[in-house]
């Protein structure tokens, strides 16, 4: 099971031996994208805050992601910001 640092998980993608989960509603510690080892499930790292912005970095209620699987790139749709953010692994 994969919980710590989820908070209102809403979308999820795998690619990498890694499991990404966008958390609508993070706050404080909790990473906007958590992120977990594919076969233990055990916790990686996170990344992204919570930002009602453009800026890169700063996610608000995002509620979509994909991993290009050549380049490794991670796509997130930020439905509060209206755009989409492009992460390099």
């Amino acid at each position: 099971t994969m919980t710590t640092g989820l908070y209102c998980p809403e979308a999820i993608t795998v690619g990498g031996g890694k499991v990404f989960v966008t958390n609508m509603c993070a706050s404080g510690p909790n990473k906007m994208v958590a992120v977990f080892d594919a076969v233990t499930h055990l916790p990686l790292t996170g990344f992204g805050v919570n930002g009602f912005n453009t800026t890169v970095g700063e996610l608000y209620n995002p509620s979509g992601i994909a991993v290009e699987p050549i380049s490794g790139q991670i796509y997130i749709a930020d439905y509060g910001n209206a755009v989409v953010q492009v992460y390099n692994p």
